[in-house]
């Protein structure tokens, strides 16, 4: 049956100057006013797929035998019987300021990250239950003149023909990674950290009777990030260590150590009842250049009156990111360079291969889920502008193991002499601990770093995580300038890097409502940082008494996408990802942006891991060459970011944006298949009238603004579409 409606000037009249409501940041769709999607991914996903159900099981710790080895003279210790030697140990951020769930002992079942160790008590705290140390009692190997049995082989690994060395494993993780589940299998980079198992044995190189030389072997199995997370080692081997970290520790690994201890305050890092550490060491896994992985080690005694006494023990360089199926190869023999005079000789070796062990999310947790997702996919972009912001909503999956969504802005593309970056530079102001850097050109010959689609030239930086249990979420953001941060006449920076989140249940939105704001008092030369916006933050950085905007950038996360791409496998599908209507949401003022108000908005972007030393193939734009249901044509991931050229991929990887607000009446361009064209013209009322007549145009409840969808086709939608038919939006 076909209906024929007159309406009114006078009703028309009645909907005049009522705007349509602007989006909620709440990581979904809703009857929020986004318009048609803008586009949608043509790519399955490299990086796991959430699906429905349980999120698993604490996975296969007891099998993984690589990680991070040492081997450290039992005289530097304290000459211990082996069977005397307590470990305790944990991961930890690159700054020794927060430490994570991984645990040598274990943890509450699904238990969070830790935070700040100098505030921890592992013998109050109420999810580390039982211990938080082990007693080694390694078996003793060699020490028969002429024996065949030799010391372990320095690799990273208890593996191979270590295995009979090391035995079974002295300590198996319970909990999942609350620092980032490792995808790759080089063996050198990495993008997370993990404890998975822990073995030992010692070797004597004499006979049983003499332990001169004898020398401890510990295989602290899983992964070390390559992102300078730490491995933070303590050893209870005699009487009179450290049950609580004391003040005046040995200010070693830029005062790491002393990070973790009293800070005048009767607070310090506080182990279990029976534990009390003698010795400390530190393994560090960083990429300070491209090409270079190294291994730095620190060691340090603990007395009960600290004296201090602590040593940069040194470094190894590790190989660069081997070519496909080459083997990497890790410190070979575990040699570091010497550091300070008088260090113990220590021998360190890391293999980061692993992508078993725990898993990156928590266990027994039902999905879909708003905070915890199994995998990570881009499926969609929708885009608008209101009230000045700028509204997305980046739909799909952001997985709880750290994996990051990284976008690029480009907000002048129409201007004579764009103000932007095409190549990363290697000079960029970077929040999350150098994490745009990591994508960036190493240095001032411009080699490598990140390269854009020609005429693409990023002006803006944002990128967002989530990790943990409780879950954390956090977002970041920079500007990017044609020829580097803003610098003050004496070569100051005046730039920031802006951070924001936490505890995601109260940072559900992030809002960059501060209140940290560094001022640029010429002293400082490591970076300026805040928590409000990082453009409009800039203007006021020398000014101490300058006031921040606050909710110039506010985002949110939702995961309970269980539709859109699937996962890379035998029957790989695009078909759904149009259909999400959840995933990563975002607003940012236009002013905040830098936009010049008249070109169109261009976004680039990707999904990388928690190193961003690798770039999925969940990339805005898309990837071309997939065919539906054929496993063989899914893209590969892009692998290391400094050596991307979006510019040499086929297709076009961006999004560009109409800056015109969306419009309720912009429903078709003529094809008939509902696509705007951002006009209003015959073909929206023809397209319209024809869904109309369908029961298919669900556009109002009320015919009146703002917009909202009751699920149904009445009176209300005709009404609504007829009001902005006629104003033209």
């Amino acid at each position: 049956m076909k209906m024929v409606v007159a309406v009114s000037a006078a009703v028309l009249a009645g909907t005049a100057g009522m705007a349509v409501s602007a989006p909620v940041i709440d990581g979904q769709l809703g009857t929020d006013s986004y318009g048609a999607i803008r586009w949608v991914q043509n790519q399955p996903t490299r990086y796991g797929n959430n699906l429905a159900g349980t999120s698993g099981t604490i996975g296969t710790p007891q099998n993984v035998r690589t990680g991070v080895e040492i081997a450290i003279p039992l005289a530097s210790i304290g000459n211990p019987a082996p069977g005397a030697i307590k470990l305790g140990g944990f991961i930890n951020s690159g700054s020794h300021d927060f430490a994570s769930n991984q645990v040598i002992g274990g943890s509450a079942s699904n238990a969070g990250n830790f935070g700040d160790p100098r505030n921890l008590n592992f013998g109050t705290n109420v999810n580390a239950p039982g211990n938080q140390f082990i007693t080694l009692n390694p078996a003793v190997v060699g020490g028969t003149p002429g024996s065949p049995e030799t010391a372990p082989v320095m690799d990273g690994s208890a593996a191979g023909a270590d295995e009979v060395r090391y035995g079974a494993p002295q300590f198996v993780q319970n909990v999942f990674t609350g620092f980032g589940n490792n995808t790759q299998t080089n063996g050198v980079t990495c993008g997370g950290s993990e404890i998975d198992a822990v073995y030992a044995v010692v070797w004597n190189n004499n006979t049983p009777a003499d332990a001169s030389d004898d020398v401890l072997y510990v295989t602290v199995a899983g992964n070390l990030e390559t992102n300078f997370n730490k491995l933070d080692l303590f050893f209870d081997t005699q009487a009179g260590g450290q049950n609580r970290l004391l003040a005046g520790n040995a200010g070693i690994d830029f005062n790491g150590l002393v990070r973790m201890g009293d800070a005048g305050t009767g607070n310090g890092l506080t182990f279990d009842a029976g534990f009390e550490p003698d010795f400390y060491m530190g393994v560090t896994n960083g990429s300070p250049a491209a090409g270079f992985f190294q291994i730095f080690a620190n060691f340090a005694n603990l007395a009960t009156v600290p004296d201090g006494i602590g040593y940069f023990v040194g470094s190894g360089t590790q190989v660069a990111t081997p070519a496909p199926n080459d083997v990497a190869v890790n410190n070979p023999g575990g040699t570091i360079t010497p550091g300070d005079a008088g260090a113990p000789t220590l021998l360190v070796s890391i293999d980061n291969s692993n992508i078993a062990g725990v898993p990156g999310s928590p266990t027994n947790v039902s999905r879909p889920n708003r905070d915890i997702a199994a995998g990570s996919e881009i499926n969609g972009l929708y885009a608008t502008i209101d009230g000045g912001y700028l509204y997305v909503l980046v739909t799909g999956n952001l997985e709880n193991n750290g994996n990051t969504l990284e976008l690029f802005f480009d907000i002048d593309s129409g201007a004579a002499s764009p103000e932007g970056q095409n190549h990363l530079r290697f000079d960029n102001i970077s929040a999350d601990f150098g994490g745009l850097l990591r994508m960036c050109a190493t240095d001032a010959t411009m080699v490598d770093g990140m390269k854009f689609e020609t005429g693409f030239t990023a002006d803006y930086w944002l990128s967002t995580k989530n990790f943990g249990f409780p879950i954390e979420n956090f977002a970041y953001a920079s500007v990017l300038r044609l020829n580097g941060p803003d610098l003050d006449g004496s070569f100051f920076q005046l730039d920031y890097g802006s951070y924001d989140g936490g505890i995601k249940s109260l940072n559900d939105p992030i809002n960059f409502d501060g209140p940290r704001r560094d001022v640029q008092d010429q002293s400082t030369t490591d970076g300026l940082f805040t928590n409000y916006g990082p453009r409009l933050t800039r203007l006021i950085a020398d000014n101490p008494v300058g006031v921040a905007t606050p909710n110039l950038i506010e985002l949110a996360i939702d995961n309970n996408n269980i539709l859109g791409v699937t996962g890379a496998d035998a029957a790989p599908s695009v078909v759904g990802a149009s259909a999400v209507t959840t995933g990563v949401e975002f607003r940012i003022r236009l002013d905040e942006l830098g936009w010049d108000n008249t070109s169109p908005i261009r976004i680039a972007g990707f999904l990388a891991n928690g190193g961003r030393d690798n770039v999925s193939n969940q990339v805005l734009g898309g990837l071309n060459g997939f065919i539906e249901g054929d496993a063989l044509s899914v893209a590969a991931n892009l692998d290391e970011p400094r050596a991307v050229d979006f510019s040499t991929i086929p297709g076009t990887q961006y999004v560009e944006i109409s800056t015109t607000p969306s419009c309720p009446a912009d429903l078709d361009n003529g094809s008939a298949t509902g696509t705007p064209d951002g006009g209003v013209d015959i073909n929206d009322l023809l397209y319209f009238l024809t869904q109309f007549e369908a029961g298919n145009m669900d556009l109002d409840n009320d015919g009146v603004d703002p917009q909202v969808l009751d699920g149904g086709t009445d009176i209300n939608d005709l009404l609504f579409f007829l009001f902005h038919f006629e104003a033209g939006c």
